[in-house]
This record gives structure tokens, sequence and C-alpha cells, in this order.
């Protein structure tokens, strides 16, 4: 029996980036967090879990009440990790901040989740920059457009990505939640937040 399933029951914080547990390690983990009452903020953020490392998640993500905060980013989540996880957040009624930056995701996988996105009320941080499309500003264009998934979500009160800044401002004047924190050092990179 590992640590945290003798812990399982008063745990609400668990931090284990970069431990290197890949998807046998992120299935103890999954497997555990599915019947945990207390785990409200997990991090496995760089610890090679790839798109067979989540599918244990979905299941857990549906059964699980508490966990508020999760932490994947680093990993090696594809567009096929991606459509999985979105199965798990259209269910999911308590994460409201899930990070996702530098995985590889890509265009498809990060749409998926927006449609996801559509059937959930909770999550309103999302992190997704550094998945393959902040150099295809195109792509980033498309994903924020008027009638996208994330072009008409007005729960997110934070979404990272990078888009042109014309497109973040339409996006910013469609969704009065968001706010923008910073913009980079080139004009064209926009960077928005919620308050």
């Amino acid at each position: 029996m590992t640590e945290l399933e003798r812990n399982k029951q008063n745990q609400e914080v668990l931090l284990l980036p970069n431990n290197k547990l890949g998807n046998e390690g992120a299935e103890i983990v999954w497997k555990t967090l599915a019947n945990n009452h207390t785990l409200k903020r997990l991090s496995l953020a760089s610890n090679g879990i790839d798109d067979q490392g989540i599918y244990s998640l979905t299941a857990a993500l549906r059964s699980n009440t508490c966990l508020r905060v999760l932490f994947l980013d680093g990993n090696q989540i594809t567009k096929s990790g991606g459509k999985v996880l979105a199965k798990g957040l259209r269910k999911n009624t308590t994460l409201a901040r899930l990070a996702l930056s530098h995985n590889n995701l890509g265009p498809k996988g990060i749409d998926t989740i927006g449609k996801a996105l559509r059937n959930n009320n909770t999550l309103t941080e999302l992190f997704l920059d550094d998945n393959g499309v902040a150099r295809n500003q195109e792509a980033a264009k498309q994903l924020i457009a008027p009638g996208t998934p994330f072009g008409e979500n007005t729960g997110l009160v934070f979404f990272d990505l990078v888009a042109g800044l014309e497109e973040g401002r339409a996006l910013f004047e469609r969704n009065k939640n968001l706010r923008i924190e910073r913009l980079g050092s080139q004009a064209n990179i926009l960077s928005l937040s919620g308050g």
C-alpha cells in the first residue's frame, strides 16, 4: 500500500511535480483520487505522463467531488489524451483550475477540450500555452473566433493561449469576465485573465 493510499482520507494537497511517475505512477494516483473525499489540489506536472496515463484520470474526474486544482503541465499529452480528458471534464463539477501548458495537445486537442467546457460551469481557469499553437497564429485565431467553444465561453475567467492581438481583444469584448493581464513584448502576443 502506498503512502498516498494510507493517507487518502485526510490529504488536501499533494504536490508531486518532477518525480518521473510516468503512466504507472499516475495510474496509482488516479485510482486513489477516484475514492478520495479530501484532496483539493494535485500537481503531477512534468512526470512523463502521456495519453495512456490519462485514461484512468477520466474515471477519477467523473467520480471525484473534491479536487479543485489539477496541474498536468509539462507532460506528453497529445490530442488523443485531450479527447479522453475532455470526457472527464464534461462530467466533473468541482475542478476550477486546470494547467495543461507545455504538452502537445495542438489545435485539435485544445478544441476538443473547449467543446467539453460547453457542459462544464465550474472550470474557470485554464492554462494551455505552449501546446503547438503559439507558432501557428492562424490556429490560435480559429480557436477563439466567434462561434467556437472558446470564442463563446463566458465561464472562463482566466484563459492562457497565445493569440493575435486583434482576435484576443475581440474575445475580451465577447466575454466580460476576462481581462487583459499583460501584453507580451511583441505587439501580437496577448495574455488574458480574469479579475
